[in-house]
C-alpha cells in the first residue's frame, strides 16, 4: 500500500511539473512578436523555411522514419 501511495503522489508531482513547464514554453512562445503580415512560412512549417533558406528552391527534406535500405526487405518483396 505504500509504494501505490508513493507512486501515485510522484505521478502527481511529475504532471504537475510538466503542466507548469508547458504553460512556461507557451508563454515564451506568446511573448515573442510576429510582425503583422501574411508571410507565416517560418512559424508554420520552419524546417521546409530553413532547407529552402539555406539550399535553394531544388531542397529535399526527409520525412520517413530512416532512408535506410535493407536488402532482406527486398528479397522478400521480390516473387
Amino acid at each position: 500500500m505504500d509504494a501505490f501511495i508513493l507512486s501515485a503522489s510522484v505521478s502527481c508531482v511529475v504532471l504537475a511539473l510538466i503542466y507548469y513547464l508547458w504553460k512556461l514554453l507557451n508563454w515564451e512562445a506568446e511573448s515573442k512578436p510576429m510582425s503583422f503580415s501574411n508571410y507565416i512560412a517560418p512559424r508554420a512549417n520552419p524546417i521546409y523555411h530553413n532547407a529552402t533558406q539555406n539550399h535553394g528552391e531544388n531542397s529535399f527534406v526527409w520525412k520517413l522514419i530512416g532512408p535506410a535500405f535493407h536488402v532482406d526487405k527486398l528479397k522478400h518483396m521480390v516473387p
